[in-house]
C-alpha cells in the first residue's frame, strides 16, 4: 500500500494577495501575498485549512495535523442543497 492509498487527500496552496493605499496623493499600493491553504478529498468539497497549518517561514515546509478529520467541521457539498432557504416577506 502506498501513502496514496493511505490517504487519498492532497493539500494545494493557492495565494492571493491583500492590498492597502500606502500614500493616497500618489496613488501608490502596496500588496502582500497571503497564502491558503486547502485540503482536497476524492469526492468531497474543498476545505480550508489555513488556520490550522503550520509554514516554517526558512523553508517554506507544511505542516497540518494528522487528525484534520476529527478537527474539521461537518459539511456537505453545495450540490448537497435542494433549494436557498426561504426567508416569509423578504425577496432575496
Amino acid at each position: 500500500m502506498n501513502d496514496t492509498d493511505k490517504n487519498p487527500c492532497r493539500l494545494f496552496e493557492i495565494e492571493q494577495y491583500i492590498c492597502e493605499i500606502e500614500d493616497k496623493n500618489n496613488s501608490r499600493v502596496r500588496c502582500y501575498p497571503l497564502p491558503r491553504i486547502f485540503r482536497i478529498c476524492q469526492g468531497r468539497p474543498a476545505v480550508e485549512v489555513t488556520a490550522l497549518a503550520e509554514i516554517n517561514p526558512k523553508t517554506g515546509e507544511l505542516n497540518v495535523p494528522d487528525n484534520l478529520t476529527e478537527i474539521l467541521p461537518k459539511g456537505r457539498a453545495w450540490g448537497g442543497f435542494a433549494s436557498a432557504p426561504k426567508y416569509p416577506g423578504k425577496d432575496l
